[in-house]
């Protein structure tokens, strides 16, 4: 191969190189939910009308607009803005695009966090992410710390008595616990989050236990309320025990939503709040009694339990 025919070669790979490099450079604007790639020598300046909303997209980390008042069909100037986020140009006014500031996405890895065709960041790029049912989450790259808060779930409230001549009621189901720590992650790594009647918990990393269920009322004696749930994490604070008698209320949950309230009549105690209450224990006083026999009336459900990560 002779030296023209090697030169040749080599300036042709400097400009493919170069034109990919700028392919990838080129940045994106999400004006009224439509994608609009720029390239510089071609697209700018680029005038947006009142009413229209723009987003960074892709590659673009900042934008630099020369704003104008519309003053009987004459333009005047206004100001210059240094766009950072989404905005929307105001009433009366139009922008003009002079310049689009060029970088790669915020975990710096190359791969866009924004600029989707719904305007919306994938879930996993998002914090903080909240869990009401188990599920996986993996830890984006670069996180190495996160934080995450845990409730457990309320226990369900005790049913009442069946026997007419004794009729008692069902204990209120205990309030489940809450923890919060912070940890040391691996990016990429998938974590596991459990909710369930046992309680709620992320890996081996936290767990914060559901309240006790409340015990059903027999033998015309009241059941005893459930205990609240309690947690071995850093900060923690135990869930409320449910209560046993003439109310039968469920216990609130820690850091959460309250107990439901023992109802006296011929209908379903209230449910726990969300998250992690404990519902309240049944009762039904005979003239619910029908058809010669008495049913026995329900205790209310627990309030979910709950997992939020932080990052």
């Amino acid at each position: 191969m002779d030296f023209k025919t090697l030169l040749r070669i080599k300036l042709l790979v400097v400009l493919l190189f170069t034109i990919t490099l700028n392919a990838q450079k080129n940045p994106t604007l999400i004006i009224d939910g439509l994608a609009i790639s720029f390239e510089s020598n071609t697209s700018l300046p680029y005038w947006i009308n009142e009413g229209k909303t723009i987003d960074l997209g892709v590659h673009a980390i900042t934008v630099s607009i020369l704003e104008f008042n519309i003053v009987e069909n004459e333009l005047q100037f206004s100001q210059v803005i240094n766009l950072t986020s989404s905005a929307t140009v105001p009433a009366s006014k139009v922008w003009k695009i002079e310049a689009i500031g060029i970088g790669l996405s915020p975990n710096d890895s190359g791969i866009p966090t924004n600029g989707f065709s719904t305007s919306q960041s994938p879930s996993i790029f998002t914090s903080p992410q909240t869990f009401t049912s188990s599920g996986s989450w993996i830890v984006p790259s670069d996180v190495t710390s996160i934080c995450i808060e845990a409730w457990g779930k309320g226990g369900d409230g005790g049913n009442s008595d069946e026997n007419e001549n004794l009729y008692k009621r069902g204990g209120g189901g205990g309030g489940g616990a809450y923890g919060y720590d912070c940890f040391s992650v691996t990016p990429g790594s998938s974590l596991n989050i459990t909710i369930n009647g046992a309680g709620s918990s992320v890996n081996d990393l936290i767990f914060a236990a559901a309240g006790q269920n409340g015990n059903n009322a027999s033998a015309g004696t009241n059941g005893d309320g459930g205990l609240g749930g309690t947690s071995t994490t850093a900060y923690n604070i135990s869930g409320t025990d449910g209560n046993i008698g003439a109310d039968g209320n469920g216990g609130g949950g820690a850091n959460g939503g309250n107990g439901g309230q023992g109802i006296s009549g011929c209908t379903r105690s209230n449910d726990g709040e969300f998250p992690g209450g404990g519902g309240g224990g049944g009762y039904g006083l005979p003239t619910c009694n029908s058809g010669g026999y008495l049913s026995p009336k329900y205790g209310g459900d627990g309030g979910g339990g709950q997992i939020i990560i932080y990052f």
